[in-house]
Protein backbone atom coordinates (compact mmCIF):
# COMPACT_ATOMS: atom_id res chain seq x y z
CA UNK A 1 0.00 0.00 0.00
CA UNK A 2 1.55 3.31 -1.06
CA UNK A 3 2.07 5.91 1.60
CA UNK A 4 0.28 9.26 1.61
CA UNK A 5 3.59 10.98 0.91
CA UNK A 6 4.17 8.93 -2.26
CA UNK A 7 0.60 9.51 -3.44
CA UNK A 8 1.10 13.26 -2.95
CA UNK A 9 4.36 13.19 -4.90
CA UNK A 10 2.68 11.42 -7.85
CA UNK A 11 -0.23 13.89 -7.73
CA UNK A 12 2.23 16.80 -7.72
CA UNK A 13 4.03 15.35 -10.76
CA UNK A 14 0.72 14.91 -12.62
CA UNK A 15 -0.22 18.52 -11.87
CA UNK A 16 3.18 19.68 -13.12
CA UNK A 17 2.64 17.80 -16.40
CA UNK A 18 -0.73 19.49 -17.04
CA UNK A 19 -0.46 22.22 -19.64
CA UNK A 20 3.02 21.35 -20.89
CA UNK A 21 3.88 21.36 -24.60
CA UNK A 22 6.17 18.41 -24.22
CA UNK A 23 8.72 16.64 -22.10
CA UNK A 24 12.10 15.03 -22.60
CA UNK A 25 13.68 12.26 -20.55
CA UNK A 26 17.45 11.96 -20.19
CA UNK A 27 20.03 10.01 -18.21
CA UNK A 28 22.38 12.34 -16.36
CA UNK A 29 24.54 9.71 -14.61
CA UNK A 30 28.17 10.80 -14.60
CA UNK A 31 27.54 14.52 -14.94
CA UNK A 32 29.21 16.65 -12.31
CA UNK A 33 27.12 18.99 -10.17
CA UNK A 34 28.47 22.10 -11.96
CA UNK A 35 27.56 20.53 -15.32
CA UNK A 36 24.05 19.79 -14.05
CA UNK A 37 23.69 23.35 -12.79
CA UNK A 38 24.90 24.72 -16.14
CA UNK A 39 22.24 22.63 -17.91
CA UNK A 40 19.50 23.69 -15.51
CA UNK A 41 20.36 27.37 -16.02
CA UNK A 42 20.24 27.00 -19.81
CA UNK A 43 16.93 25.15 -19.62
CA UNK A 44 15.44 27.74 -17.26
CA UNK A 45 16.62 30.55 -19.56
CA UNK A 46 14.59 28.91 -22.38
CA UNK A 47 11.48 28.85 -20.20
CA UNK A 48 11.79 25.17 -19.35
CA UNK A 49 12.05 23.17 -16.17
CA UNK A 50 14.42 20.36 -15.20
CA UNK A 51 13.62 17.93 -12.42
CA UNK A 52 15.05 14.61 -11.29
CA UNK A 53 12.19 12.20 -10.60
CA UNK A 54 12.22 8.56 -9.57
CA UNK A 55 11.21 6.24 -12.40
CA UNK A 56 8.48 4.58 -10.32
CA UNK A 57 6.89 7.96 -9.61
CA UNK A 58 7.07 8.87 -13.31
CA UNK A 59 5.47 5.59 -14.32
CA UNK A 60 2.59 6.17 -11.91
CA UNK A 61 2.22 9.79 -13.05
CA UNK A 62 2.01 8.69 -16.71
CA UNK A 63 -0.85 6.29 -15.95
CA UNK A 64 -4.16 7.72 -17.13
CA UNK A 65 -2.56 10.80 -18.69
CA UNK A 66 -2.06 11.90 -22.28
CA UNK A 67 1.62 11.00 -21.94
CA UNK A 68 2.00 7.41 -23.05
CA UNK A 69 4.54 4.80 -24.12
CA UNK A 70 7.46 6.23 -22.17
CA UNK A 71 7.80 3.40 -19.64
CA UNK A 72 10.45 1.75 -21.83
CA UNK A 73 12.65 4.83 -21.29
CA UNK A 74 12.33 4.75 -17.51
CA UNK A 75 15.62 3.05 -16.72
CA UNK A 76 18.69 4.26 -14.82
CA UNK A 77 18.73 7.87 -13.61
CA UNK A 78 16.10 10.11 -15.12
CA UNK A 79 15.92 13.86 -15.38
CA UNK A 80 12.71 15.27 -16.86
CA UNK A 81 12.68 18.46 -18.91
CA UNK A 82 9.34 20.17 -19.45
CA UNK A 83 8.20 23.33 -21.15
CA UNK A 84 4.93 25.22 -21.12
CA UNK A 85 6.05 27.62 -23.85
CA UNK A 86 8.68 26.92 -26.52
CA UNK A 87 9.49 23.21 -26.50
CA UNK A 88 11.64 23.47 -29.65
CA UNK A 89 13.89 26.05 -28.01
CA UNK A 90 14.24 23.71 -25.05
CA UNK A 91 15.06 20.80 -27.37
CA UNK A 92 17.82 22.82 -29.01
CA UNK A 93 19.44 23.54 -25.63
CA UNK A 94 19.22 19.92 -24.49
CA UNK A 95 20.44 18.59 -27.85
CA UNK A 96 23.44 20.94 -27.90
CA UNK A 97 24.29 19.98 -24.33
CA UNK A 98 24.13 16.27 -25.17
CA UNK A 99 26.55 16.76 -28.08
CA UNK A 100 29.10 18.38 -25.75
CA UNK A 101 28.66 15.93 -22.84
CA UNK A 102 28.94 12.23 -23.64
CA UNK A 103 27.63 11.18 -20.24
CA UNK A 104 24.35 13.03 -20.79
CA UNK A 105 22.12 10.66 -22.78
CA UNK A 106 18.75 11.57 -24.20
CA UNK A 107 16.25 8.75 -23.72
CA UNK A 108 13.05 9.92 -25.39
CA UNK A 109 10.23 12.36 -25.11
CA UNK A 110 6.63 13.28 -25.66
CA UNK A 111 5.73 16.17 -27.98
CA UNK A 112 2.39 17.15 -29.49
CA UNK A 113 0.71 13.91 -28.47
CA UNK A 114 3.44 11.65 -29.89
CA UNK A 115 6.20 9.65 -28.28
CA UNK A 116 9.72 10.02 -29.68
CA UNK A 117 12.91 8.08 -29.12
CA UNK A 118 16.38 9.65 -28.90
CA UNK A 119 16.73 10.04 -32.68
CA UNK A 120 13.28 11.62 -32.93
CA UNK A 121 14.14 14.14 -30.23
CA UNK A 122 17.38 15.06 -32.02
CA UNK A 123 15.49 15.43 -35.31
CA UNK A 124 12.89 17.68 -33.69
CA UNK A 125 15.69 19.81 -32.22
CA UNK A 126 16.83 20.64 -35.75
CA UNK A 127 13.51 22.37 -36.53
CA UNK A 128 13.43 26.15 -36.12
CA UNK A 129 12.22 27.33 -32.72
CA UNK A 130 9.32 29.73 -32.21
CA UNK A 131 11.75 32.64 -31.82
CA UNK A 132 13.55 31.73 -35.05
CA UNK A 133 10.26 31.40 -36.97
CA UNK A 134 9.08 34.78 -35.68
CA UNK A 135 12.39 36.33 -36.73
CA UNK A 136 12.05 34.83 -40.22
CA UNK A 137 8.48 36.11 -40.55
CA UNK A 138 9.47 39.56 -39.30
CA UNK A 139 12.43 39.67 -41.68
CA UNK A 140 10.20 38.70 -44.60
CA UNK A 141 7.65 41.36 -43.70
CA UNK A 142 10.37 44.01 -43.35
CA UNK A 143 11.69 43.03 -46.77
CA UNK A 144 8.24 43.34 -48.34
CA UNK A 145 7.58 46.69 -46.66
CA UNK A 146 11.01 47.97 -47.72
CA UNK A 147 10.31 46.92 -51.30
CA UNK A 148 6.92 48.66 -51.23
CA UNK A 149 8.45 51.87 -49.85
CA UNK A 150 11.12 51.72 -52.55
CA UNK A 151 8.45 51.31 -55.21
CA UNK A 152 6.49 54.30 -53.88
CA UNK A 153 9.68 56.34 -53.71
CA UNK A 154 10.41 55.51 -57.35
CA UNK A 155 6.92 56.56 -58.43
CA UNK A 156 7.21 59.84 -56.51
CA UNK A 157 10.64 60.52 -58.00
CA UNK A 158 9.35 59.96 -61.55
CA UNK A 159 6.30 62.12 -60.84
CA UNK A 160 8.46 64.97 -59.52
CA UNK A 161 10.81 64.60 -62.47
CA UNK A 162 7.86 64.84 -64.84
CA UNK A 163 6.56 67.96 -63.06
CA UNK A 164 10.01 69.59 -63.30
CA UNK A 165 10.23 68.78 -67.00
CA UNK A 166 6.78 70.31 -67.61
CA UNK A 167 7.79 73.40 -65.59
CA UNK A 168 11.00 73.83 -67.61
CA UNK A 169 9.14 73.42 -70.87
CA UNK A 170 6.60 76.10 -69.90
CA UNK A 171 9.42 78.38 -68.78
CA UNK A 172 11.08 78.31 -72.20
Amino acid sequence: MPSTEKINIVREIKEEFEGINGLVLADFKGLSVPEQEELRKKVFKEGGNARVIKNTFLSKAFEGSKIADLDAHLINNTIVFTSKSDILGLLKVISAFSKNHEKFILKGGFLDGKTFDREGILAMAMLPSRKELLAQITGGMNSMIGGFVGLLNGIMTKFLGTLEAIEKKKGE
